[in-house]
């Protein structure tokens, strides 16, 4: 995996911060990671992505453009990432035991790459609807700028939709969405370099999930034109503080900017030594 060593240097000298594997395994049903797809050349066509725990296999389908892959991108600290513009991957038969949209947790790094236009623009979705129920709806997207100026926002099994600030989603910055949904609650937060924006709301009655669709909504609308470096899935809802530490995991790996995270620790034979200080929400 790449990016195992950060330096962080001061004026002094420098320390190294070791990022290591994802921080907590039990319960993960997904680990989607770019720096893991093989075999695919740097602008080529990824036709399938595998998570590590082999629960999901994602596809092309149907005709639906393929993403592509770039081997090392630059807004990702220099990590692979999938490139889906007007593209979808997909996965209609997950293996195992799906996580319910009433008992999970989420976590992806991903970045939109242009400003928002009328339409929303999804980057994940899990719903099939069965008769009248959406109680295994889940999604992470963008809205257009006719609601809210186009802010970030999930929508969780029979629970009504979350948003951020309005206008929030007004940005090309590079993103980490956590999306925890457990006890009948549901927490969005959206870590960027503006710093962390958040929404809470109910999930009512909640179903397993049927698939994992990347890119649009599902029905060959609502594309996304945007990078995703990881997502990460858990079968159950984790603590704050488990929470806490997959987030910093994610922001050392990828390098997410964030506000007021220099902090000035010591001052040491006239030089000063900085060491890099996250402020989770």
């Amino acid at each position: 995996m790449k990016g195992k060593i950060k330096l962080v240097v001061g004026l002094l000298f420098a320390t190294a911060v070791v990022v290591q594997a994802t921080p907590i395994t039990a319960g993960l049903y997904v680990e989607l990671i770019a720096d893991d797809i093989t075999g695919v050349a740097d602008g080529a066509s990824v036709t399938g992505w595998n998570d590590t725990q082999g629960n999901v296999s994602l596809a092309t389908y149907g005709g639906y453009t393929a993403p592509v892959f770039v081997s090392s991108d630059a807004n990702f600290n220099n990590h692979s990432t999938v490139s889906f513009n007007h593209a979808t991957l997909r996965d209609i038969t997950l293996g195992g035991t799906a996580p319910s949209t009433e008992n999970m947790t989420v976590f992806m790094v991903a970045r939109y790459n242009a400003q928002p236009n009328a339409t929303p623009e999804w980057l994940f979705q899990s719903q099939v609807k069965v008769g009248n129920n959406n109680n295994n709806r889940f999604r992470i997207a963008r809205s257009g700028t006719g609601y809210l100026n186009s802010a970030y926002q999930t929508r969780v099994g029979g629970g009504g939709g979350l948003a951020t600030a309005n206008g929030s989603g007004r940005s090309t910055d590079l993103t980490l969405f956590n999306v925890r949904s457990g006890g009948n609650v549901v927490n969005l937060d959206v870590i960027t370099a503006g710093g962390t924006i958040s929404d809470t709301g109910g999930n009512g009655n909640g179903r397993n999930w049927a698939r994992i669709v990347l890119g649009n909504s599902g029905n060959n609308k609502n594309y996304a034109n945007a990078n995703i470096a990881e997502m990460l899935v858990y079968d159950h809802a984790l603590t704050t503080a488990e929470i806490a530490q997959v987030n910093d995991y994610l922001v050392a790996k990828y390098a997410i900017p964030e506000p007021a995270t220099l902090g000035l620790i010591a001052v040491m034979a006239g030089g000063l030594i900085f060491v890099r200080r996250r402020i989770m929400m």
